[in-house]
């Protein structure tokens, strides 16, 4: 019998994302493989940023400036909008 079954290593012990249909006390031979899936940054981090996002260029990083400073007129350091 042979079947790929996908866990994770808690620190002691081999455990199963999923339910596994084994007769309890089955003896077993492993074969480890590192889930490729494990090598790829969470969504939003800086290293997923990195690694997905191209360079822009400094013509468009000076735009971004331009564009946070204007949607920055009228609030004051507190973070407060100045309502007058």
């Amino acid at each position: 019998m042979t079947r790929t079954v996908k866990g994770h290593f808690d620190g002691k012990a081999i455990i199963p994302d999923d339910p596994v249909d084994l007769p309890q006390n089955q003896r077993l031979i492993l074969h480890i493989e590192a889930d490729k899936a494990d090598d790829e940054p969470a969504f939003g981090t800086a290293a997923y940023l990195a690694k997905h996002l191209e360079p822009i260029s400094d013509e468009d990083a000076e735009e971004i400036r331009r564009a946070i400073a204007k949607g920055r007129e009228g609030v004051n350091d507190s973070n407060d909008v100045n309502l007058d």
